[in-house]
């Protein structure tokens, strides 16, 4: 065989070899798409030192996980329910459509959370802060096995607010989400609306 023939034998190889390779790559760095977990999903799929690694950090594949339902309605009062989560105990927690200081209307415009299952995800696990009715909550959104993005989620669990210039009619249930965000930054990174 000539120098030139093995030559070109090694080129085609190289060419189809390539792009198996880098898809096998690719296939064990994790997630092919954006998801969102609960800080206690998070923690129990990666392990709880995972969390405290930086936004881009990269992280092992990604088991898959069960989703909440939502009951979604169209009337847009402040206190009516734009969707509803459960937490580990089946407790409901309504998002209400809100208005500029609480709700649904308050977090998707400024933070840039557009998906409910942001939302759904950071209350699939036990209030990890809080005090009296205020309950925190915590989600990670991770890329191509990256983490993008750490969120944080906090309701109200009483019928009216603090400051007392919120009440539900009847005095009965919970305000619940008062507002959604991204740790660290203003506004969430668009990928979050892609899970």
């Amino acid at each position: 065989m000539t120098f030139a023939r093995k030559t070109i034998g090694i080129a085609l190889a190289a060419t189809v070899l390539m792009p198996l390779s880098a898809h096998a790559a690719t296939a064990e760095k994790g997630p092919s798409k954006a998801v969102v977990l609960s800080n206690a999903e998070f923690a129990r799929l990666y392990g709880a030192k995972a969390l405290t690694k930086p936004i881009g950090a990269a992280v092992g594949p990604l088991r898959s996980r069960t989703a909440t339902t939502s009951e979604s309605v169209t009337a847009h009062a402040w206190h009516t329910n734009k969707f509803n989560s459960r937490d580990v105990h089946g407790r409901e927690i309504p998002t209400r459509w809100g208005n500029s200081k609480l709700g649904w209307n308050h977090f998707s415009g400024p933070h840039n959370i557009h998906n409910e299952k942001v939302v759904k995800a950071a209350y699939n696990e036990h209030p990890e802060a809080g005090k009296g009715y205020r309950k925190e909550f915590g989600a990670v959104v991770l890329n191509n096995g990256h983490t993008v993005a750490k969120i944080r989620v906090i309701s109200w669990w009483h019928w009216q607010t603090k400051d007392g210039r919120y009440k539900l009619p009847g005095h009965k249930g919970k305000i619940g989400t008062i507002t959604a965000f991204c740790q660290g930054v203003n506004r969430c990174p668009d990928v979050v609306n892609t899970v």
